[in-house]
């Protein structure tokens, strides 16, 4: 059965990495292996401030920004989207970052002005295809911290059998994934009905199929 993490997220408390969830429930005779990962990949990428906006002098269209991730030290990005100000938060990719698309990000000279990075958009996160203005961030974000830990997307999807029982080897299956040292589920209310992908509700019966 595919489940999406997100999905078994809401039945319980999901602590620590995907890798630990998958060795916690094969702890309780479940096996379980990741089927598609489909986060987007934003290793670089941190949220930021902007210091300051100012036109750039060679170029009418593209703006010199100084985004900070501490808050004090600046950075110099040119930037050619126009919905930015100062003091806004924004997602930062910082050079050796490589982002969905495949562009990798560099430091380099835009029509004179130095750019140490890239203020990101939607189509650069691959979130969306809206690239006309950068994505801004709500002003209670914490800076300096990975976009990831601050801006949730895409899923993980596991590939669960309810089927397999380690005890038919000789080894009796653990109902308690935590006794094993990985504190990565808790159970969560168990009085609730609720659809389970593939088409079935806790008590059995049959329901319309959501299509993973």
């Amino acid at each position: 059965m595919l489940v999406p993490i997100s999905w078994l997220g809401e039945m319980v408390e999901i602590r620590g990495t995907v890798a630990q969830v998958c060795d916690a429930l094969r702890g309780a005779g479940i096996e379980t292996e990741v089927h598609e990962d489909a986060r987007p990949q934003w290793d670089g990428v941190v949220t930021a401030k902007l210091l300051s906006v100012e036109k750039h002098p060679n170029a009418d269209s593209l703006t010199v920004t100084q985004p900070t991730t501490d808050g004090t030290t600046p950075r110099h990005v040119v930037c050619g989207a126009t919905n930015h100000k100062a003091g806004d938060i924004i997602a930062l990719a910082t050079p050796g970052t490589r982002l969905p698309g495949g562009l990798k990000i560099k430091k380099s000279k835009i029509r004179g002005e130095r750019s140490e990075g890239m203020l990101c958009s939607e189509t650069e996160l691959g979130l969306g295809t809206d690239s006309e203005g950068i994505i801004i961030l709500p002003p209670d974000t914490p800076l300096g911290v990975p976009l990831a830990d601050v801006l949730e997307a895409g899923d993980v999807i596991l590939d669960i059998d309810f089927d397999f029982d380690r005890s038919a080897n000789g080894n009796k299956p653990q109902t308690h994934p935590k006794r094993r040292g990985v504190d990565a589920i808790r159970p969560g209310r168990s009085d609730r009905r609720r659809e389970r992908p593939g088409g079935q509700r806790d008590d059995g019966e049959r329901v319309r199929k959501r299509g993973y």
